[in-house]
């Protein structure tokens, strides 16, 4: 089931954080809808294991800037497995001006799980050979348009080296198999 908590631009545009997913023990995926703005500089993501209320920022310990391009979504690594987070993101401009966060953070908790792997980029709860082709394809550098990727929701990189590359489809097609991977760099 997604998350949504609506967020408001920094000239009233409205835009959707739309999930928070378990990728990997001590991470998550956070996906949003991008702010149209010409003036966008970035997203900062704002997180911490309690609800806050009031003004937001106010009281959030942790935050990450994520730049734009093509980024409505962002790897968070480094939490606590087994902890209840929320998030809340805001949009910066050219000026560092900053939107407001969203109206309601409790709906942006999550308890971070390894319920999803990152090499299962098909989002169809398993890691295939399906998933090895597409990560293949991406590696080659081959358009990901009209494919079963889900685009940021996974990043294909199963050996953690922060890309998705051909190792990354040999070690998801080996998993598909039933191969055993205690001797490779596979990290999910």
């Amino acid at each position: 089931m997604k998350t949504k908590i609506i967020f408001w631009g920094l000239a009233s545009l409205l835009f959707l954080f739309t999930g928070v997913q378990g990728v990997k023990a001590g991470s998550a995926v956070l996906t949003w809808d991008a702010n149209t703005e010409s003036d966008l500089a970035g997203y900062r993501i704002y997180y911490d294991t309690s609800s806050h209320t009031g003004t937001c920022p106010s009281g959030y310990p942790n935050h990450v800037d994520v730049s734009t391009g093509d980024n409505v979504g962002y790897w968070l690594s480094g939490l606590t497995t087994g902890q209840v987070y929320y998030f809340q993101v805001t949009a910066l401009d050219d000026s560092d001006n900053e939107s407001d966060c969203s109206t309601n953070p409790g709906e942006g908790s999550k308890t971070v799980t390894a319920t999803s792997l990152r090499s299962d980029v098909d989002h169809s709860s398993s890691t295939g050979s399906s998933d090895a082709l597409l990560i293949l394809r991406k590696s080659l550098g081959l358009a990901m348009d009209q494919t079963a990727w889900v685009t940021n929701r996974v990043t294909g990189d199963a050996n953690c080296d922060s890309s998705a590359t051909s190792t990354d489809a040999l070690l998801a097609l080996r998993y598909s198999v039933g191969l055993s991977m205690t001797t490779t760099s596979w990290c999910e």
